[in-house]
């Protein structure tokens, strides 16, 4: 089927002086023309760089002799990677990838970043970055590709040699993370794109691409390189995470597939922190990544020896409630860690869960309140607790009280949790058929675009401003609906009674 994507500014204008039932049209139409001629501009600069590029297919890359240039140095400038290290995994590239690539270069990147990631502001810039360990500052990004040049960048991290030596092997492996997966975007660049294409959302199915190669290539070449090289290294860092992780685990593993478990104990043993609990939150870190086994024997140490330690009881739990689904073994793990320390923030997080995964409702409101109770006065309530206590309050038809968990949530403050809120009232609107309102209320949220696109409070908006605007006999303002969305709102416990409402609903 054909697209045309030659639109003009003309299209904008007409829809602009044209009357419309509803203002947000004329809206998206400017935008979806704007998109448009953001890929006639994206394809023309395709088609000029494919034509100068001409016939000739890119030169062979000898890894050995490849340009590896330092452009910036500085005692406080750390660049993880060596020449030796970049050559000997380059040379594990599979056959051709590295075909056309210039030259790679070790340098500081141009700025900090100013989103949620930036904790703190480094020393040595002043900018403000990720803090990735004591004293540690990342760069960002990482490193890029460019595509025009062929060249790889891959920036330093910010560090005095104190500071380094610690995860001087976690940025190791990361920078040569990094390097394949920049690898990974040159050969997509100049082997599989092909000619331009008119979509530019590919650019996430590119970055998707180049993540999966990054996860094939560090076990096939990083990984292999890193055992052999640096042996003895891997060795005792492996003595280290037995002594203060209390299990014995494989270095390698730990430091790529989650580096949050390494540098969630190195932390820990810097600040001093008690043996056991710095012990129960390697484990728990260890359970997020997936590293079960390396957990269990982390939290049987610390039970060995305290057995009711709250917080390995908790991990404890947690492992048995997701892998297994032992719902009731993991409950009386709770209580007990609850027994022992009522503020463990970590079992109740476990027990509220459990409850909702099971629908116990009443029992999961009532323990979202004392989690909310037990939370230490210096800090706000886990917002999970409160959109848990609202969801829980949904099911219960207790609609006086979603009024309170909607201040509440807006009293966690942010982004998230502000449009929670405002969700949830408009869920409870429509669920207890206050048709008028949820539709205003839906109707208003959608078009000022405050849900996340595609995520689940869109969603929930888009099916109470469905149901309300049909249950008005309204059916124009209703917007679409179909099979699939119906299908994705049964995949959340809120939504299972509610699409069947919705189907029922004469069209």
């Amino acid at each position: 089927m054909a697209r045309t994507i030659h639109d003009t500014w003309g299209v904008a204008n007409r829809a602009e002086r044209s009357r419309w039932s509803d203002p947000a049209i004329p809206k998206a139409i400017a935008k979806e023309m704007w998109a448009n001629w953001r890929r006639q501009q994206s394809l023309r600069k395709g088609e000029r760089r494919r034509r100068q590029r001409g016939a000739l297919q890119p030169q062979p890359v000898n890894p050995h002799r490849l340009r590896i240039i330092v452009e910036h140095e500085a005692p406080h400038l750390f660049h993880a990677a060596t020449d030796e290290d970049i050559r000997n995994v380059l040379r594990r590239m599979p056959y051709g990838w590295l075909d056309g690539l210039q030259e790679i270069r070790l340098c500081l990147d141009r700025g900090g970043r100013d989103d949620e990631e930036a904790t703190a502001r480094d020393p040595f810039t002043g900018r403000l970055r990720t803090q990735y360990g004591p004293g540690v500052f990342a760069p960002y990004p990482l490193g890029t590709y460019y595509p025009r040049t062929g060249t790889i960048r891959l920036y330093g991290w910010l560090c005095d040699s104190e500071a380094r030596a610690p995860v001087a092997m976690l940025l190791k492996l990361q920078a040569l993370r990094v390097l394949v997966h920049e690898v990974a975007h040159h050969f997509d660049h100049a082997f599989r794109k092909g000619r331009s294409r008119w979509d530019l959302n590919d650019k996430r199915k590119h970055e998707d691409w180049a993540e999966r190669m990054e996860r094939e290539l560090a076990t096939s070449a990083v990984f292999p390189y890193i055992a052999r090289r640096y042996a003895a290294e891997m060795e005792q860092l492996e003595r280290w995470l037995e002594k203060h992780g209390g299990a014995s685990v494989r270095p390698l593993q730990v430091l790529y597939y989650d580096g949050c478990a390494y540098l969630t104990l190195l932390r820990a043993v810097a600040a001093g922190v008690d043996s056991d609990t710095a012990k129960g939150d390697f484990a728990s870190a260890l359970h997020r990544a997936g590293a079960n086994d390396y957990a269990r024997a982390a939290v049987a140490e610390v039970l060995g020896r305290n057995p009711e330690h709250a917080g390995a009881l908790s991990v404890s739990a947690c492992i048995l409630q997701c892998e297994k689904r032992e719902f009731a073994a993991a409950e009386p793990l709770c209580r007990r860690a609850l027994a022992a320390d009522p503020s463990c923030l970590r079992a109740w997080d476990v027990l509220v869960r459990g409850y909702a995964i099971q629908k116990r409702w009443q029992e999961a409101a009532t323990a979202c309140e004392s989690a909310i109770v037990h939370t230490p006065d210096d800090g706000r309530p886990w917002p999970y607790f409160v959109s848990v206590l609202a969801e829980a309050h949904l099911h219960l038809r207790d609609w006086s009280s979603i009024e309170a968990d909607a201040v509440r949530l807006r009293h966690v403050a942010d982004d998230d949790t502000e449009i929670d809120a405002e969700v949830h009232r408009v869920m409870a609107s429509c669920w207890r058929e206050a048709w008028d309102e949820a539709l205003r209320r839906a109707s208003s949220l959608l078009a000022a675009g405050k849900a996340v696109p595609g995520g689940c409070e869109e969603l929930w908006l888009m099916a109470a401003k469905f149901e309300s605007a049909h249950r008005l006999g309204l059916p124009n303002q209703a917007g679409s609906f179909g099979a699939a969305k119906l299908r994705q709102l049964e995949d959340y416990s809120v939504g299972e009674n509610w699409a069947k409402r919705i189907r029922e609903i004469p069209r």
